[in-house]
């Protein structure tokens, strides 16, 4: 079970590559996971039945006590055959549901194959903590599919609602977890179920794990999301809706129904709010046109019914709700697929538009008709076994004088007839021949026969509807060992003389006439609503509206709080920074007992030479009137920094810091070639007295807080251990990269997410609309002269004209033909050309050998990076993307996902997370070798440095070019690349 896990989250990395060579077939390659993932399931069927669950168990995290533990019982084991069948048909219908020529469709193939993973996972794990990570997972992969159709804003809502909805209830789920967890002292919901707590705090908790399964599965109040979500693709409304994300929240009540249905406050939200779900969305599936909306209200009525029944927690409730469940996924995945034929044979899903599809698709209507036949409870379908169990297990409780029991009978018993009916009105709606108002019949809809892949999977599932009835038997013995978990009856009531047991024909019972008497029912409401054009709202106000206004609230809340908070002002912000900074700060320094110091007046002679020189730099920068001076300025007293960390025994500090602010001085050129040159041109400087003030208060307060901090200490501090613990436990001699790296890595993945922030914050105020390399697509290799065989449009200082034109220069760069006559320098270009490569391969040298000699992959990231900052300032936008041909944001992503696996793999060895290990050998031409795993970790900051700096040049230099380009192109009527 853990190795299919595994693979579950392996294959869908190869999806997108595979979908790009051979195209919408690669979902055959998909659905074969979940093929061999259904036949393993199988494999272990005997196990199962025999009451030996396998179980598989391996230590995650120690020091939380958490497990990757999976356990297959008898619920385990029909949700897993859910999934994975299930999943499995909708990969295979995805071949033909999609033609090849979608955008991102290798996206689409990872997330969904994902996706199933996490479901495959969330059903199997015996450890509640690692139900919770999966359950969030599931609500992240649900939200990029049912957003598959990013250009949509209809789709694009509907993701983001399903997203907020479930992520919220799983957050309200997770406290509950955490109570229930304390309190049983476990987190294996084997032992947690077998110890059945007691008291206030677990049943504090069982709300909260109630919130949010009814959250997930679409219960009201939250059942509004699960109808929007028909925005997504048909085989995501298929799977998702219909077997695999609606079902985790029904699969987590099923779990705990059979021992914690007798506490208080259980049965009542299980049951009232299952039976108002229920005819709430019966009800309004009546009034919908759309055939997928009649499903999606359909499947919210029959969760309500689902949440019912395995929530009811007596044995034969549960013995009907495992049939029920089981008839669900089998019958409704099977509509939605048929809904997705004809929406994409006829493209339209309005029943009003459809007529005659029946007389020339007999074959899809025919299933059509036994998959309702299931959802309406007729024999002999799996559908009817279910029901009859079902009314029977509750009409038992409801004569015993149970009042949930009786509240229960009856709100299934109106379900039904509603069920009935829209599944009737589907089948009229879809198939039938419609009637003019006239009387005539209407025009017969052309129906172009589908593939015969593309029946496939609804066929057979509405086959199974059919066939697994008359298997009743069997599943009877089957599902027996989950439902004898449960109690027989209500405590205080009698216990039935015989448990009740699954068939296909029981003779004349109540149940059977109540059973019979819901479709007599939803017939007759069927015929009276069939023309019946309701009012949109019945209501005031729906759920979907409260919703929308919370959202409302939430914005209006944060601009309110904005307005009040930001004023737009730099010097306000700064200076209410700095009058905290000074207030906290000597308020500590005023009230401490006792304040001791130890100064020294210099420990090398190079500081009385260097001191002065930063001084100066920062009072003249202060009276710097022209901001390209206050920035250099700024800048010696950085670089004076340097000074002081080479004399300092300190050389990997001051690496770092003369590459930082050369980055830094750049940046800021960029940023004022926008911006006026000289300061307060457009805004002037006000209270010039308070800003000095406290300029000075807050070099004084620090000043005063390191003198402090510095003498305070009482004991040795931990750096004194460093070298030793560096070599120990980093196998590396650079105490600061390893400190970076190993001793201290958490530090470091907090830095690298600011910078990927930072990155993506800057180029969001620059791009308009996206991000993505639209530069290096404009180069192509020049010969040793400019003539070209492309001639694209160049601007030059007479206009612009086509490249080729003569122009008597060498090209040294392939940008430099791009830059203006006199922005182009050909001694740079030769420099820069002779250097780019040299520096490349210094910055390599940096990264692999920081662990024991100065450097690291942050100033490795930042040697990199200023050789693509020479490549910019010589050649040009053009040249950046010529240097550089790919997106910074996907470097970005490389660098953090490498960070993020050193953190995790250990974990998959019983190591805490960022432990290292290294590897030693004799090779033939390099000798002894010695590699550190946390080598690893250094990539990823050496790709996170460089495409932060990459996108600041894409972004504050590439992009703003082109805008100030396009400005001056657009004055002369010309449009140009």
């Amino acid at each position: 079970m853990l190795l299919v896990l595994g693979a579950f989250a392996i294959l869908p990395l190869v999806l997108p590559w595979l979908v790009r060579r051979i195209g919408s077939r690669a979902f055959y390659v998909a659905a074969l996971l979940p093929i061999a993932a259904f036949i393993h399931a199988v494999v272990l069927t005997p196990q199962v039945l025999a009451g030996s669950d396998p179980v598989e168990s391996v230590r995650w995290i120690t020091a939380l006590d958490i497990n990757l533990s999976m356990r297959m019982d008898t619920l385990g084991w029909l949700m897993t055959l859910i999934v994975t069948g299930v999943g499995a048909l909708v990969m295979l219908y995805c071949r033909w549901y999609f033609g090849g020529g979608e955008t991102n469709l290798g996206q689409f193939a990872g997330v969904l194959l994902a996706f199933a993973g996490a479901m495959y996972g969330l059903v199997l794990t015996d450890d509640l903590l690692v139900l919770v990570m999966l359950w969030e997972v599931t609500s992240i992969l649900s939200y990029l599919l049912i957003g598959y159709y990013n250009r949509r804003a209809v789709s694009r809502r509907a993701a983001l609602q399903a997203l907020l909805v479930t992520t919220l209830g799983g957050l309200v789920m997770l406290i509950g977890v955490v109570l229930l967890i304390v309190e049983a002292g476990t987190a294996s919901m084997t032992a947690i179920l077998a110890q059945a707590p007691t008291g206030p705090i677990v049943e504090a908790a069982l709300v909260l794990l109630l919130v949010g399964a009814l959250s997930k599965s679409a219960i009201f109040p939250f059942h509004f999301w699960l109808p929007g979500a028909m925005a997504a693709p048909t085989p995501v409304s298929a799977y998702l809706h219909a077997a695999a994300m609606v079902k985790a929240g029904i699969y987590l009540i099923a779990r705990f129904a059979p021992v914690f249905a007798v506490a208080p406050p259980w049965r009542p939200i299980v049951v009232s709010l299952g039976v108002f779900t229920m005819l709430l969305a019966g009800f309004q599936a009546l009034r919908e046109t759309d055939l997928k909306r009649v499903l999606a209200f359909g499947t919210v009525s029959q969760l309500g019914m689902l949440t019912v029944v395995l929530g009811f927690g007596t044995r034969d409730a549960a013995l009907a709700g495992l049939a029920l469940l089981l008839s669900h996924a089998l019958f409704k995945s099977s509509l939605f697929l048929v809904v997705g034929v004809i929406d994409r044979q006829l493209s339209t899903r309005d029943l009003t538009e459809l007529s005659g599809v029946g007389r020339q698709a007999p074959v899809l209507a025919a299933f059509s008709i036994f998959a309702v036949a299931s959802m309406a409870g007729i024999i002999p379908t799996i559908g009817f076994v279910a029901k009859e169990g079902v009314l029977a297990a509750l009409l038992q409780e409801a004569l015993g004088g149970s009042v949930w029991g009786m509240v229960a009978v009856l709100g299934v018993s109106l379900g039904s007839v509603l069920t009935a009916a829209y599944g009737i009105r589907f089948i009229w709606g879809a198939f039938w021949t419609k009637r003019t108002d006239g009387g005539e019949p209407a025009p017969t809809t052309t129906w172009p026969d589908p593939p015969f892949g593309f029946l496939a999977a609804p066929v057979l599932l509405s086959a199974l509807s059919l066939a697994t009835g008359f298997l009743a038997p069997w599943l009877d013995e089957t599902f027996a060992a989950y439902a004898d978990e449960a109690p027989a009856a209500t405590p205080g009531i009698a216990a039935p003389e015989h448990p009740a047991h699954l068939a296909l024909w029981h003779g004349l019972e109540p149940a059977l006439f109540i059973s019979l008497g819901t479709i007599v029912l939803g017939a007759v409401v069927f015929w009276a609503t069939r023309s019946w054009r309701p009012a949109r709202r019945l209501l005031p106000f729906t759920a979907a509206d409260v919703y929308n206004a919370a959202l409302r609230g939430v914005a209006r809340l944060s601009v309110m709080t904005t307005s009040l908070t930001q004023r737009g002002s730099l010097p306000v912000y700064v200076g209410t920074v700095f009058i905290v900074l000074v207030a906290a700060e000597a308020t500590a320094l005023l009230a401490s007992d006792e304040l001791r110091a130890q100064l020294d007046a210099f420990q090398t002679p190079v500081q009385l030479a260097v001191a002065p020189v930063m001084i100066a730099a920062g009072l003249v920068a202060v009276r710097a009137r022209k901001r390209y001076t206050g920035v250099v300025l700024v800048s010696v007293t950085g670089l004076g920094m340097v000074v002081l960390f080479a004399t300092s025994g300190a050389p990997d500090l001051a690496l770092t810091q003369i590459l930082v602010e050369t980055v830094t001085l750049v940046a800021f050129a960029l940023v004022l070639r926008r911006i006026p040159s000289r300061l307060g041109q457009h805004n002037a400087s006000v209270w010039p007295v308070a800003r000095a003030v406290l300029g000075a208060a807050v070099g004084v307060t620090m000043a005063l807080v390191a003198i402090v901090a510095t003498s305070a200490r009482v004991d040795d501090p931990i750096s004194d251990e460093f070298p030793s613990l560096a070599y120990e436990l980093g196998h590396g001699r650079n105490v600061v990269n390893v400190a970076l790296v190993d001793l201290r890595g958490w530090d470091t993945m907090g830095e690298l997410s600011v910078l990927v922030l930072a990155a993506t914050g800057v180029a969001s105020l620059v791009f308009v609309t996206h991000r993505a390399d639209t530069l290096s697509r404009f180069i192509a290799p020049l010969p040793a002269t400019v003539a070209h065989n492309r001639r694209p449009l160049i601007e030059t200082a007479d206009g612009v004209r086509p490249r080729g034109e003569a122009r008597g220069r060498m090209a040294w760069l392939v940008g430099g033909p791009r830059v203006r006559p006199e922005n182009r320098s050909i001694m740079l270009e030769v420099i820069v050309r002779i250097l780019f490569h040299t520096i490349i391969v210094v910055s390599l040298y940096l990264l692999f050998a920081g662990h024991n000699l100065p450097g690291g992959g942050f100033a490795g990231g930042l040697v990199a990076a200023m050789a693509l900052v020479m490549r910019y300032v010589a050649g040009g936008r053009y040249e950046l993307g010529a240097a550089a041909p790919t997106d910074a944001g996907r470097l970005l992503g490389i660098g953090m996902a490498i960070a993020v696996g050193c953190a995790i793999v250990p974990l998959f060895f019983g190591a805490p997370p960022l432990t290292s290990t290294w590897f030693e050998a004799e090779l033939p031409v390099l000798g002894h070798v010695e590699f550190v795993t946390s080598t690893l970790f250094d990539v990823g900051v050496y790709l996170v440095v460089i495409g932060l700096v990459l996108d600041v040049l894409r972004s504050l230099g590439a992009e703003v070019d082109r805008q100030a380009h396009a400005a001056r192109v657009a004055r002369r009527g010309v449009s140009v690349p």
